[in-house]
C-alpha cells in the first residue's frame, strides 16, 4: 500500500559514496539552520553513475570545503516529497537525501 511505501521511505538510512558534483546552493532557513542542496555523483559497479540531490545543513559542514570534485561520504535519510510541477498540474515525486552526516574521504 501506499502508505506502507511513504512510511518505509521517511524510516530508511542511506550511506552513499561519492563526489561533490554540483557547487552547493542555499535552500531554505529553518529554527537559524541554514539547508543547502547539491548533487552528488556516485559511481555503480558498472560504468554508469547516479546523481542524487542531497539536501544537507550547514551545521554538519562547518569548517569543510564541499568544492566540486571533493569526495565524501553521506549518512541520511531518503526523503521523498510531491512537487506538483507548473507545466503539466501533475505531483511529481521528488527523491532527496536528507544527509546527517558528511565526512571528507580521501582519494
Amino acid at each position: 500500500s501506499n502508505a506502507m511505501a511513504g512510511n518505509f521511505l521517511e524510516n530508511n538510512t542511506v550511506t552513499l559514496v561519492g563526489k561533490v558534483f554540483t557547487p552547493l546552493e542555499f535552500s531554505h532557513e529553518l529554527y537559524g539552520e541554514k539547508f543547502f542542496n547539491f548533487i552528488l555523483e556516485v559511481p555503480r559497479l558498472s560504468e554508469t553513475k547516479d546523481y542524487l540531490p542531497i539536501t544537507i545543513s550547514n551545521r554538519l559542514f562547518e569548517g569543510m570545503n564541499l568544492e566540486v570534485g571533493t569526495r565524501v561520504k553521506i549518512e541520511g535519510q531518503l526523503r521523498s516529497y510531491n512537487r506538483k510541477s507548473p507545466e503539466e498540474g501533475k505531483n511529481k515525486l521528488i527523491l532527496t537525501v536528507f544527509a546527517r552526516d558528511i565526512s571528507v574521504v580521501p582519494e
